[in-house]
């Protein structure tokens, strides 16, 4: 998939645009795939992420970096707030 996604984007079929509009549908398509054949769903998204970051162009990912962080800044942030927000600290201390 990762050879299709470089063979297309070197040919001009596919525009200048960021790796995160390719890889969250690969990413649902491998995690679906994953679960029809019983397997360990999770594991074979990062085993297909791991694969696909081995065969993109070294100056691609230089460029993603920057999306990276804006990405991090803007979501993944507030999310770890929220979950810090909703963790049951009281119930914890009661345990002991």
């Amino acid at each position: 998939m990762a050879k299709l996604f470089v063979w297309a984007k070197n040919t001009g079929l596919m525009e200048e645009s960021s790796y995160l509009g390719f890889l969250v549908p690969f990413g649902l398509l491998i995690l679906g795939a994953a679960k029809l054949l019983g397997t360990d769903a999770v594991l074979a998204v990062f085993i297909a992420a791991a694969v696909f970051g081995q065969i993109i162009p070294r100056r691609d990912e230089q460029r993603e970096d920057k999306v990276d962080d804006a990405v991090n800044r803007f979501f993944l942030l507030p999310i770890f707030i929220l979950l810090g927000l909703a963790l049951p600290f009281s119930g914890w201390a009661a345990l002991g």
